[in-house]
Protein backbone atom coordinates (compact mmCIF):
# COMPACT_ATOMS: atom_id res chain seq x y z
CA UNK A 1 0.00 0.00 0.00
CA UNK A 2 1.19 3.63 -0.85
CA UNK A 3 -0.24 6.85 0.30
CA UNK A 4 1.33 10.88 0.03
CA UNK A 5 3.06 11.85 3.03
CA UNK A 6 2.31 15.01 4.37
CA UNK A 7 5.57 15.46 5.67
CA UNK A 8 7.62 14.24 2.66
CA UNK A 9 5.16 16.00 0.07
CA UNK A 10 5.63 12.61 -2.12
CA UNK A 11 4.00 8.42 -2.08
CA UNK A 12 5.63 6.29 0.34
CA UNK A 13 4.81 2.61 1.53
CA UNK A 14 3.86 1.51 4.78
CA UNK A 15 7.02 0.05 5.40
CA UNK A 16 8.62 3.36 5.32
CA UNK A 17 6.52 5.30 7.72
CA UNK A 18 6.73 1.87 10.24
CA UNK A 19 10.60 2.60 10.35
CA UNK A 20 10.97 6.15 9.93
CA UNK A 21 11.79 7.38 13.49
CA UNK A 22 14.30 4.24 14.13
CA UNK A 23 13.27 2.90 16.99
CA UNK A 24 9.32 3.99 16.28
CA UNK A 25 6.96 4.44 13.78
CA UNK A 26 6.57 8.03 12.16
CA UNK A 27 4.78 9.73 15.02
CA UNK A 28 2.11 10.99 12.51
CA UNK A 29 1.27 7.14 11.12
CA UNK A 30 -1.88 6.64 12.69
CA UNK A 31 -2.98 9.60 11.61
CA UNK A 32 -2.14 8.61 7.84
CA UNK A 33 -3.19 5.47 7.68
CA UNK A 34 -6.31 4.86 10.29
CA UNK A 35 -8.36 5.59 6.89
CA UNK A 36 -6.84 2.17 4.99
CA UNK A 37 -7.15 -0.22 8.32
CA UNK A 38 -6.50 -0.27 11.83
CA UNK A 39 -2.99 0.93 11.99
CA UNK A 40 -3.45 1.39 15.64
CA UNK A 41 -4.80 -2.24 16.36
CA UNK A 42 -1.36 -3.76 14.36
CA UNK A 43 0.81 -1.48 16.43
CA UNK A 44 -0.43 -2.55 19.63
CA UNK A 45 0.21 -6.15 18.52
CA UNK A 46 3.72 -5.79 17.03
CA UNK A 47 5.05 -3.53 19.73
CA UNK A 48 3.68 -4.69 22.61
CA UNK A 49 1.74 -3.08 25.14
CA UNK A 50 4.57 -1.05 27.27
CA UNK A 51 6.48 0.03 23.98
CA UNK A 52 2.87 1.07 22.12
CA UNK A 53 2.12 3.19 25.13
CA UNK A 54 5.39 4.69 24.91
CA UNK A 55 5.17 5.17 21.32
CA UNK A 56 1.58 7.50 21.57
CA UNK A 57 2.64 9.04 25.09
CA UNK A 58 6.18 10.48 23.21
CA UNK A 59 6.04 14.31 22.63
CA UNK A 60 7.40 15.32 18.93
CA UNK A 61 9.83 17.96 18.49
CA UNK A 62 9.05 21.00 16.99
CA UNK A 63 10.16 22.03 13.18
CA UNK A 64 12.87 24.29 14.78
CA UNK A 65 14.50 21.84 16.93
CA UNK A 66 14.13 18.97 13.93
CA UNK A 67 16.00 21.86 11.74
CA UNK A 68 19.07 22.50 14.11
CA UNK A 69 19.57 18.98 15.07
CA UNK A 70 19.93 18.20 11.35
CA UNK A 71 22.49 21.11 10.52
CA UNK A 72 24.59 19.90 13.62
CA UNK A 73 24.43 16.75 11.38
CA UNK A 74 25.51 17.67 8.69
CA UNK A 75 28.31 20.25 10.31
CA UNK A 76 29.63 16.95 12.31
CA UNK A 77 29.97 15.11 9.03
CA UNK A 78 32.06 17.59 6.95
CA UNK A 79 34.55 17.94 9.86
Amino acid sequence: MVIRCPRLGHEVNFAYCRQEAGVYPCERVIYCWQGIFKVDDFFREKMGASAWEEFKNRVPSDKITNLLDLMEQVRSRRI
